[in-house]
């Protein structure tokens, strides 16, 4: 599925980086285009992009040491753009609304004992 249709207001870019995210069988570009839908319907948005990172714990780690000086896994990182404060838009563009990184070990662990 292209994660960006032809003059689409919605557009999701998702990288793997480790965990077990693949052997799921789950169609993360569907499900990912849905929620961000529904976020801007929320939010009164036109559009929207995204990109998401689906990782493992160790490289969590490593961004949440980084970005947040917290030497520690955790299930979900985000990060704005700030686009939606900027006065810069392109008009035929969706709004890039920022990053999300997930760790499959730490959100798999919270699945089992929800």
């Amino acid at each position: 599925m292209d994660p960006h249709p032809e003059h689409s207001p919605y557009c999701v870019h998702i990288a793997f980086e480790g965990g077990q995210w693949l052997e799921q069988k789950l169609d993360y570009n569907a499900l990912a285009l849905k929620l961000l839908k529904e976020v801007c319907a929320q939010t009164n948005q036109p559009s929207g992009e995204v990109s998401i990172l689906m990782a493992d714990n160790a490289r969590i780690q490593t961004l949440n040491k980084d970005y947040r000086q917290k030497d520690a896994p955790t299930n979900v990182l985000s990060f704005e753009s700030g686009f939606l404060r900027s006065t810069y838009l392109l008009q035929d563009h969706p709004v890039f609304l920022g990053d999300i990184a997930l760790a499959f070990e730490s959100l798999h662990l919270e699945a089992l004992v929800a």
